[in-house]
């Protein structure tokens, strides 16, 4: 429905890049990892009041919105529900990740008249810890956009 990646994709990519993973198959393993969450505001309401057709478009309008400011990402991804990923990695990823994060920020604070075609999205960024792993990096990010 949104044309992005799937959770199990993403983590997928996640595992393969976060080190102590245990699957360091190629030279980008091991390099920074950011990534930018985006929650999708309204979307309930929408579905509740307008049915799952018009939730579907505006997840989809969502997907796209996410699209054109994250182009360059190394993957877009559905996480579930309303939220959606971009994964950022290499010497940059954190910068990039900001900047993404501040145009959606600036994109969702113009009012609009239906939400539906022209979504408003929440986001937030971080960056994966040695430690991390792809579920505790995943959850973090989505912890810190909750709380602001």
């Amino acid at each position: 429905m949104t044309g992005l990646c799937c959770r199990a994709e993403l983590e997928s990519l996640l595992a393969a890049r976060l080190p102590l993973s245990g699957n360091l198959p190629d030279k980008s393993a091991g390099s920074p990892i950011s990534l930018v969450i985006c929650d999708v505001i309204g979307l309930k309401e929408v579905n509740d009041s307008r049915g799952f057709q018009a939730g579907d478009a505006m997840l989809s309008a969502a997907a796209r919105q996410l699209q054109s400011v994250a182009n360059d990402a190394e993957m877009l991804a559905r996480l579930g529900g309303d939220e959606l990923i971009a994964v950022y990695t290499g010497p940059h990823a954190g910068h990039r990740a900001a900047e993404v994060v501040s145009r959606l920020r600036e994109s969702s604070a113009k009012p609009t008249p239906d939400a539906s075609r022209n979504p408003q999205l929440r986001a937030a960024w971080g960056e994966a810890r040695p430690q991390d792993t792809p579920g505790q990096l995943i959850d973090r990010v989505y912890a810190s956009m909750r709380a602001s």
